[in-house]
């Protein structure tokens, strides 16, 4: 994992052709907060939300299973309605 280190999203991904939802846990040590946000930030794509887990660290699906089933379900009814 150290050539993660240097990798830099902002530079590498500018732009998705597909629709972005990022899960961020706001006290990950992994993938910090605020370099995800720039990210969120600054990407391009046809749709974005960024999800905040507050109670979790890297893995929001462990930490808060009920909040990110819930997210689950949210986009594939969003995906649902937007395809129907």
């Amino acid at each position: 994992m150290p050539q993660l280190a240097d990798t830099d999203l902002v530079r590498t991904v500018p732009s998705l052709d597909v629709p972005l939802v990022m899960v961020q846990g706001q006290l990950d040590q992994v993938a910090p907060a605020t370099p995800a946000q720039r990210f969120y930030d600054s990407v391009t794509a046809p749709s974005k939300r960024l999800i905040w887990f507050e109670d979790s660290a890297h893995t929001p699906q462990l930490d808060q299973p009920d909040k990110f089933r819930d997210v689950l379900l949210d986009v594939a009814h969003a995906h649902r309605r937007a395809t129907a």
